[in-house]
């Protein structure tokens, strides 16, 4: 599958929209983020207590998301300021990713610039980093759709049209999941199945994303 996003082998950055800043706004916003990290840090542990696979909240999707290649070796990190950092990830507060499960070496990371060798992530609510291409692996949405186990949302509808007939709490019914099978833009085409005897129950499209780049569904990655 061909990757819908061209980078470009040069001086020139890909930023996907989410919200540029000058080096200078940045680095004043990583130094003011450092006193609310522990905060932020506290509410990411309980999360995870609370939930197997832990889910940030989304604010903007970004261009992708990375996920790294190997759990069993430090992380590189750069801040804007240029300071360079190794992080074990069992071991640190600064980063807070998107989707997080240990068992699984799941610790995906929204993308919101590439470079040449590197990607910027989101690092946490308040702050990003720069992390090196050669210690990650890219996913664009797409691809990660297509990947999940299944996909959880509030509504459905019979075609891909916000006025076409819809179905309320869909997800309801526990014995039934949604399965991605193809994305078109904003929007989904899924499957309704039965969890325990694979019985289709029919085909839908639901929006997995708003106009602002914000996440509309739940996704669960493993059974």
């Amino acid at each position: 599958m061909k990757k819908p996003i061209i980078i470009l082998i040069a001086v020139a950055i890909i930023a996907s929209g989410c919200g540029q800043k000058t080096k200078a706004q940045t680095i004043a916003d990583e130094k003011n983020a450092m006193s609310k990290l522990h905060e932020s840090y506290r509410h990411f542990i309980e999360g995870r207590m609370a939930h197997e696979d832990y889910y940030a909240n989304v604010d903007c999707i970004g261009l992708g998301l990375v996920n790294p290649k190997d759990f069993r070796f430090p992380l590189t990190i750069y801040t804007s300021d240029g300071q360079k950092t190794k992080i074990d990830i069992e071991e640190q507060e600064l980063l807070i990713p998107l989707f997080w499960n240990p068992d699984y070496m799941l610790f995906y990371m929204t993308v919101v610039e590439i470079s040449e060798d590197q990607y910027r992530v989101q690092a946490n609510d308040e702050m990003t980093v720069w992390v090196d291409k050669s210690e990650f692996d890219f996913y664009t949405w797409e691809e990660l759709l297509k990947k999940v186990f299944a996909i959880e949302t509030d509504i459905v509808y019979k075609e891909k049209d916000i006025h076409s007939q819809a179905i309320i709490n869909p997800s309801l019914d526990e014995d039934f999941l949604f399965t991605v099978q193809k994305v078109e833009g904003d929007w989904i085409y899924i499957r309704t199945e039965n969890y325990h005897t694979e019985e289709i129950k029919g085909y839908y499209w639901t929006r997995w994303k708003d106009e602002n780049n914000k996440l509309l569904i739940m996704l669960y990655f493993f059974a």
